[in-house]
């Protein structure tokens, strides 16, 4: 098993730092070692700045929900499929 609630706050923060690193001006305000900056910014480059920022509005929406659901692991198995299937018409659409 696994804690729901931190995967979930984990995903948010790791699609923000995308999303950061996306601008090298912004890039810079991060504060973590170079190393994992240039990480970020590699998976960044991989990824759309509109479908990252629905991941993120996905993963915010479940953190919200999460506390008052009677089915936490459920809110978090939902967010990802959400996250799938944006990906998946993203993709068809290019």
């Amino acid at each position: 098993g696994f804690d729901g609630h931190n995967f979930i706050v984990g995903l948010a923060e790791h699609l923000r730092n995308l999303l950061v690193t996306q601008d090298a001006r912004t890039a810079e305000l991060m504060e973590v070692p170079e190393s994992v900056r240039k990480k970020y910014a590699e998976q960044s480059r991989q990824t759309p700045p509109p479908l990252l920022l629905t991941w993120l509005n996905l993963a915010t929406q479940a953190d919200i929900q999460y506390k008052g659901s009677k089915n936490q692991r459920l809110t978090v198995e939902l967010a990802l499929m959400k996250m799938a299937h944006i990906s998946h018409v993203v993709s068809a659409d290019t």
